[in-house]
């Protein structure tokens, strides 16, 4: 399977409130291919909710752009992935990273990655029905050992993701704290999909330590 980025590449994370429209073209003028939308919730998408829907706006200099979904219905899913399907993305991406308590209360985001049988349902409703990419951005699982996440990423990988980027923080940690790039590596080690490495990125030295030690 041929990689989605170039290796060594620099992708500006979907982050809600952050990266509308504005945002991106701003980033994309100091050199920012890889951005995505806003994190978009599935549902309010699937009912066609106005505001929801101009996240969706894309800039003509826009040559690279990727959507991000948050979600647990897969019918939901399935719904938003029609409408993203008549529009052009270069990669759809189901959150199952997001630790903030109202998206963690209606069991989506990183939540929905601690119960694999529903996390794989919803996963599959999105790759069985889009015609872009499809991948997952989640976090580590343990941070005293990487089977867990590994298992995790292997049967994300199984079903049809073409790349996963790993926050190196477990949920409870939300933002703050150590990242565990050693647990990022051994997933990279272990899977034949695309990783990419997430947390803690705020500059170039941490960037650096990222990136060194995460492989």
């Amino acid at each position: 399977m041929q990689n989605l980025y170039p290796d060594n590449s620099v992708i500006l994370a979907p982050l809600s409130g952050f990266t509308d429209l504005p945002f991106r073209i701003s980033a994309r003028r100091f050199g920012c291919r890889y951005a995505f939308t806003e994190m978009i919730d599935a549902g309010s998408l699937a009912f066609g909710t106005e505001k929801t829907i101009r996240f969706l706006d894309r800039a003509p200099e826009e040559e690279w752009l990727g959507v991000q979904l948050v979600g647990s219905d897969p019918e939901h899913l399935a719904k938003a992935v029609n409408i993203l399907n008549t529009r052009e993305f270069s990669v759809i991406d189901l959150n199952m990273g997001c630790p903030a308590p109202k998206v963690a209360k209606k069991g989506e985001g990183a939540m929905l990655a601690l119960r694999p049988d529903d996390a794989l349902k919803a996963f599959e409703a999105i790759a069985k029905k889009s015609r872009f990419p499809v991948t997952v951005k989640t976090r580590i699982q343990d941070e005293e050992a990487p089977a867990p996440t590994i298992k995790f990423v292997k049967m994300l990988e199984d079903a049809g993701a073409q790349a996963v980027t790993i926050h190196g923080r477990i949920k409870k940690a939300f933002y703050s704290g150590p990242v565990f790039h050693d647990i990022i590596a051994a997933i990279r080690e272990n899977v034949n999909i695309q990783i990419i490495a997430n947390g803690g990125v705020m500059d170039l030295a941490s960037y650096d330590k990222l990136r060194a030690e995460s492989g």
